[in-house]
């Protein structure tokens, strides 16, 4: 929406110094259409600010208003570092979604904690084993009953010495995820087999968003505080 439109829509609202109902509506529709665009949301709070301090008589009210700016601009500032800022999306059938697991794999700095339903596309298997051998610290979570399906790679990958731990039970450890650097999330209905990749319909999603990375991450650690590690 042109900035001119906004800031008649803005003087609009502040004639009679007060907010109406149907006005209050309209503002909130030009805010939620324009909520992932930060430079018109701040175009709009500025200009909100700047409308009335045209008006505002005496140092000391303008002062008032200054601050208050400020303060909304802290708040502003902490929403936008909130926010992801790494966000993607894969699809199979087709290349994405492996493509996907193995690059974050091999751009993991530090960790990658796996809690994978199972495991048997030996190109993931080898990321994972690669990057084990890089010296950063793999754990993986998955299905006791799934790992003795022909074709899984959870045995193998633990004889590499990467830890595996286990659910022991006759339900299922049915998850999909992993947790990158304590701070990337990799989750999805993708299991990282050659069937998901060639045949199932499946997504992945990537995010940083600490809201998500971070219950993801608790959930790991109570799974892996609870399970059997292999030996």
């Amino acid at each position: 929406m042109d900035h001119q439109i906004l800031e008649t829509v803005l003087r609009k609202t502040f004639e009679d110094r007060k907010i109406s109902l149907e006005e209050r509506h309209q503002l909130r529709y030009i805010v939620t259409r324009h909520k992932y665009d930060y430079e018109t949301l701040a175009f709009i709070r500025n200009r909100a600010f700047r409308i009335a301090a045209e008006v505002v008589d005496g140092n000391e009210s303008r002062e008032i208003l200054k601050w208050l700016e400020e303060v909304v601009r802290i708040i502003d500032q902490t929403l936008i570092k909130a926010c992801p800022a790494v966000v993607d999306v894969a699809f199979s059938p087709g290349n994405e979604c492996l493509n996907k697991v193995i690059t974050t794999l091999t751009e993991a700095k530090r960790s990658a904690d796996i809690c994978m339903f199972t495991i048997t596309d030996n190109r993931i298997r080898d990321a994972i084993v690669a990057l084990h051998r890089r010296g950063r610290r793999v754990r993986i979570i998955s299905d006791d009953e799934k790992m003795k399906d022909p074709g899984s790679d959870i045995s193998y990958l633990s004889q590499q010495g990467i830890p595996v731990a286990v659910d022991d039970s006759k339900e299922h450890m049915h998850h999909k995820f992993a947790v990158f650097d304590r701070g990337i999330l990799l989750t999805g209905s993708f299991n990282w087999t050659r069937s998901a990749v060639e045949r199932n319909h499946e997504n992945i999603l990537v995010t940083d968003n600490e809201r998500l990375v971070g219950p993801f991450l608790k959930e790991f650690e109570r799974l892996w505080e609870s399970f059997r590690v292999i030996e």
